[in-house]
C-alpha cells in the first residue's frame, strides 16, 4: 500500500484513495496493533463523554506511522481536541482545487479546535487537511464512497460545489478515516458583508451547483445551514477579529469559492428515486438544525419530500442573507419563491433552481454585478414572503404570480405555531394518519 498510495495523495489529484490499513511495524520489527475507537464507534465518541478525552489523544498517536505512509503528518494534538499547527509547512505555491489556500500568517503556536471525532494534518504537498472519524454501514460512509468516484470533484476546472474526499483509509475496527481538504465553514463570515451582486451570486451559484450534483446522485443533505457551508480559505490566527477580517477579504475576491459538506445527517437513497415525488417519514425533517427549515410538516403531514427540502431550507440562506439585493435584481424574487413554494411538486429542483439562476447571472450586466451593495439578514423576510416580493414593480408581481409563495392565513400561522410543540405535532400526525386525512 505505501508506496503506491503515498504517490496518489502526492500527485494524484484527480482521484480519491481508498484502501485499508492494518498493523504497522517499527524499524526493529516490533508489530504495533491499531486501537479501536474509544468508545467502540464514532456514533459513540460523538457523544463527547469526557471519559473518553484521555483516550482520544492516545488513539490519534498511534495512527501517526499510518497517515505518514501515505503522505500526510498529522499536527500535535494537546488537551481536548486542541491541534497545534507546529509543524505546518508553509505552501510556496497556491493550492490547486479541491485544496484551499491559507493565511501566510499562521504561527506556529497557532491552535484549532476540533471534537473527539476530528483530526488534522499537512500531506507532501503542503496541503491541509481534516480527517473525520466515519462509522462503517453508515449512510455518511457510502456518501463518501459515492463521491470518491465523482471525478468532477476532483477536476480543478470544474469546480462543483462539493468538498470532496481527498482519501478514505479503511481500518479493521469498523470505521474509516475520510481525509479532506480545509476550508472555513461560511458561518464564520456573515454573509451580509459581501458587497457586490457578483459575490453574492458566487455564493448562490456555488451552492446551488453543489446541492444539484448532490441530488443527481440522490443524496438528500437534510442539515442545510450556515455552518454546513465551506469557503476555500483557512486562517487559525489566534485573533479572532483577525481571522474573520482575512476571510472576509478572501470572500470579496473572485477567487473565493463555496461548497457543500458534512453529511452525518445525510442519506443516500436510490438511483430511480424522483426528486419531485419522493416521500419519506416526516419525522426525518425533524434532524438537523432548524432555523432554515420551511414549513413543509408544520401541518401534520405523515410525509415529506427530503429534496424539496433542501432546495427550500438554501433558498431560505438566500432570503435570510440576500433579500436586499432583489431591487439590484428583481428576477431573484421568483428564483427564492419558486424554491419555497407550496405544494412541494411545484416547488423547483435544485437543478431547476441553477438553471434559472444561470440565466438571471447572464442578463446581468457588468455595472449590476459590481455596483456596491448593502445587505442586512432578514428574519422578518424569511416569515413572510410579501416582504421581498414588495421590493419588485407591482407588474413583475403579477407576472411572476406563479412562482410567488403564498402568505399562511392567521388561522394556518396559529396553528404552526402550536404545531411547534413535538407532543401536539406527534399527536396531530397521529390522529391526521388514523382518519387517512
Amino acid at each position: 500500500m505505501a508506496h503506491e498510495a503515498r504517490i496518489r495523495v502526492l500527485h494524484g489529484r484527480t482521484n480519491c484513495l481508498s484502501c485499508n490499513i492494518g498493523d504497522t511495524y517499527d524499524e526493529d520489527g516490533e508489530h504495533h496493533i491499531l486501537p479501536e475507537l474509544p468508545g467502540g464507534s464514532v456514533e459513540e465518541l460523538r457523544t463527547l463523554n469526557t471519559t473518553y478525552q484521555k483516550g482520544v489523544m492516545s488513539f490519534w498517536d498511534s495512527y501517526r506511522k499510518v497517515f505518514a505512509s501515505v503522505g500526510i503528518t498529522l499536527y500535535d494534538l494537546r488537551l481536548y481536541g486542541k491541534w497545534i499547527l507546529s509543524n505546518m509547512v508553509p505552501s510556496q505555491r497556491p493550492a490547486v482545487l479541491p485544496f484551499a489556500n491559507g493565511c501566510r500568517h499562521t504561527s506556529p503556536l497557532t491552535e484549532c479546535f476540533l471534537q473527539y471525532y476530528l483530526g488534522c494534518g499537512q500531506d507532501d504537498m503542503q496541503c491541509n487537511v481534516i480527517i473525520k472519524l466515519v462509522d462503517h454501514g453508515t449512510d455518511e460512509h457510502q456518501i463518501y464512497s459515492r463521491l470518491s468516484r465523482c471525478e468532477a470533484l476532483y477536476d480543478p476546472c470544474k469546480f462543483a460545489g462539493v468538498l470532496p474526499p481527498t482519501a478514505i483509509l479503511t481500518s479493521p475496527h469498523g470505521f474509516s478515516f475520510v481525509v479532506m481538504p480545509m476550508w472555513t465553514t461560511a458561518y464564520r463570515l456573515r454573509l451580509q458583508q459581501l458587497d457586490t451582486i457578483r459575490q453574492v451570486f458566487s455564493f448562490i451559484r456555488c451552492t446551488l451547483m453543489g446541492l444539484s450534483l448532490l441530488h443527481t446522485h440522490r443524496i438528500a443533505h437534510r442539515d442545510i445551514d450556515d455552518s454546513n457551508i465551506v469557503t476555500n480559505w483557512f486562517c487559525y490566527d489566534n485573533d479572532w477579529d483577525h481571522r474573520l477580517q482575512r476571510i472576509l477579504e478572501h470572500c470579496q475576491t473572485p477567487d473565493a469559492l463555496y461548497a457543500l459538506f458534512d453529511f452525518d445527517l445525510s442519506i443516500q437513497l436510490p438511483a430511480e428515486t424522483s426528486l419531485k415525488h419522493c416521500r419519506r417519514p416526516a419525522d426525518e425533517a425533524l434532524i438537523g438544525k432548524s432555523f432554515y427549515h420551511p414549513g413543509d410538516i408544520t401541518m401534520g403531514e405523515s410525509y415529506y419530500n427530503p429534496f424539496a427540502y433542501d432546495v427550500a431550507c438554501l433558498a431560505n440562506i438566500f432570503i435570510f442573507h440576500f433579500s436586499e439585493a432583489i431591487p439590484l435584481v428583481p428576477l431573484l424574487a421568483p428564483l427564492f419563491g419558486k424554491m419555497t413554494i407550496s405544494p412541494v411538486a411545484n416547488r423547483f429542483t435544485a437543478e431547476e433552481a441553477l438553471t434559472f439562476f444561470r440565466e438571471i447571472e447572464a442578463a446581468c450586466s457588468p455595472e449590476v454585478l459590481d455596483g456596491n451593495i448593502v445587505l442586512k439578514a432578514s428574519e422578518e423576510a424569511l416569515d413572510d414572503p410579501n416582504v421581498y416580493w414588495a421590493r419588485v414593480s407591482p407588474d413583475m408581481q403579477r407576472r411572476w404570480q406563479s412562482h410567488r409563495p403564498m402568505l399562511p392565513t392567521r388561522t394556518i400561522r396559529l396553528l404552526r405555531w402550536a404545531m411547534c410543540n413535538t407532543f401536539v405535532w406527534r399527536t396531530v400526525v397521529y390522529v391526521r394518519d388514523l382518519l387517512y386525512i
